[in-house]
């Protein structure tokens, strides 16, 4: 699963080296961004919210423990790993008490590491499929009410583009959208064709070039490859070529239209 991941940490050497294991434990797990405060890594994440948090405790402006406040306060499902070192035990312990996933003790083995974060990526996991579950079960609850069947199906649509608009820059598969709808894969394709007018990969490419176009017309200094990283493209040729096919430009020309 694609994971953003921001890394704070006072000691230049610790967020190097911890970078590195994340990012070669898994090539869907991205660090986005390593910072040495509290303070900056909550500006930072105003413009650019991570799904994981690991944080430092003993940090000069903001230690560990105000940031994680801070960051449950705003974003409270957002899984927090806090890192101490020796004898900062009891901070640790605060710091889950305030709703961190977990702790590692520094040094961080990379075994150790990975398994937290594997354990993330659990809970995000379960997360969006409750959410998805919960709107299944209030389409369903609906339909006790309802005399069509159609109104049923349409409902059910409806909660998988939701989940898309929402979920568009992490790897999404039609199998994906089926098994967290309880559906047969093939009976959820026709149903969306039909309901629709569009295959399910037509209209999640449809959301992802959408919010393309929103980035380049916002963002004046923006790199392909990063819009294409932002919507949800590993590969960003392959995103240029469906961006022109959409719109008939490249995502550099689309971009120099917005700034004339």
């Amino acid at each position: 699963m694609k994971m953003r991941i921001l890394i704070v940490d006072d000691e230049y050497i610790v967020r190097k080296g911890m970078r590195k294991i994340i990012e070669d434990a898994d090539p869907q797990w991205e660090v986005i961004g390593q910072e040495a405060d509290g303070t900056v890594a909550l500006q930072f994440m105003k413009k650019e919210v991570p799904d994981v948090l690991i944080t430092d405790i003993r940090m000069a402006t903001m230690d560990g423990i105000a940031l994680s406040r801070a960051v449950r306060k705003k974003w409270p499902e957002m899984p927090i790993i806090v890192v101490s070192g020796y004898g900062e035990f009891q901070f640790a312990k605060e710091a889950v008490r305030f709703g961190a996933l977990d702790y590692l003790l520094k040094p961080t083995s990379p075994e150790e590491l990975v398994r937290t974060l594997r354990n993330a990526e659990n809970v995000i996991r379960d997360r969006k499929s409750t959410q998805v579950e919960e709107l299944l079960r209030n389409s369903l609850d609906q339909k006790e009410t309802d005399d069509s069947k159609v109104s049923v199906k349409h409902r059910l649509v409806e909660d998988a583009i939701t989940y898309m608009m929402h979920n568009y820059t992490q790897e999404l598969t039609t199998r994906d959208m089926a098994d967290i709808l309880h559906l047969n894969s093939n009976y959820f394709c026709d149903l969306f064709k039909k309901e629709t007018g569009f295959t399910f990969l037509e209209y999640l490419t449809k959301i992802r070039i959408t919010a393309a176009k929103q980035i380049l017309s916002e963002k004046v200094n923006v790199k392909t490859y990063e819009v294409a990283s932002k919507v949800g493209y590993s590969d960003s040729r392959y995103f240029s070529r469906l961006f022109k096919n959409a719109t008939g430009m490249t995502p550099s020309e689309y971009r120099e239209n917005c700034d004339r």
